[in-house]
């Protein structure tokens, strides 16, 4: 079991925002909340729970927005982790990397970037619902680390990258199903979890967590080993099937 740390108690909300509380109560979220693994109230809203659990020495690519992302070693960080909004979900190589188009060098580029230790899905331009929908295509086929509410209506979904096989195939069923192509991209930020949003200002609020899945994602050994393709492939849709299956089991009892 993944050794979660006590915390003290979490508004996930900035007080006096009422719009974001009501967001907090939509259907989708609270069936994220009845699928968790930890119940609301205890899962923790510190981004230490969440991010690889390396040495403080790793290189991180982090940042408070866009444009003032940075590579640094997790020591050297002079805010509060909890204070920066978006990540790389991978410990970075080296400081800055060559740029896709070679003009130049930067903090944030495939080059420096090592495997992702989570595969994000995001569909931050569809309703929650469909949002809601996409995630659970995947329930059967990948472990779900965790998800965060990052914004108005936005669900970020953290599987762990050692339980997908054939992540080419998990890559383009995301996209056929709505998720952003970012997905792809290596170097992709997302909201830091349990940070500050960098528009809203408010906390990206964990609502669903699986310590075990958060676990394997944070084992040193996290990239999963070599797979022949078309095995991945079927085995994927084998899961998927019979995760359908009981789902609907579930549903008709």
């Amino acid at each position: 079991m993944y050794n979660i740390q006590a915390h003290p108690p979490i508004d996930p909300v900035i007080p006096g925002n009422l719009s974001a509380g009501a967001a907090l109560q939509s259907p989708e979220i609270l069936k994220l909340w009845d699928y968790s693994k930890v119940p609301f109230e205890e899962i923790p809203q510190d981004p230490e729970q969440y991010i690889t659990h390396g040495s403080p020495q790793d290189l991180i690519c982090i940042g408070h927005h866009l444009r003032d992302m940075k590579t640094v070693r997790r020591s050297e960080l002079v805010d509060p982790l909890n204070a920066h909004s978006i990540i790389v979900p991978a410990i970075m190589t080296k400081r800055e990397g060559l740029l896709k188009d070679g003009s130049g060098s930067g903090p944030r580029t495939n080059e420096n970037t090592a495997e992702p230790y989570a595969v994000v899905v995001s569909a931050p331009n569809l309703s929650l619902s469909t949002q809601f929908g996409i995630i659970g295509e995947f329930l059967g086929s990948a472990s779900l680390a965790f998800v965060v509410w990052a914004g108005e209506s936005h669900l970020e979904a953290w599987f762990s990258t050692r339980s997908i096989l054939g992540p080419h195939e998990f890559f383009e069923e995301a996209i056929a199903f709505g998720a952003d192509p970012s997905i792809k991209t290596r170097c992709q930020p997302y909201a830091l979890p349990g940070g500050i949003h960098w528009q809203t200002r408010r906390q990206n609020t964990i609502v669903y967590l699986d310590p075990d899945a958060l676990a394997e994602m944070h084992r040193e050994d996290s990239k999963p080993p070599a797979v022949d393709e078309t095995k991945a492939v079927a085995k994927n849709k084998r899961q998927r099937a019979r995760s359908n299956g009981s789902r609907g089991k579930k549903q008709r009892s």
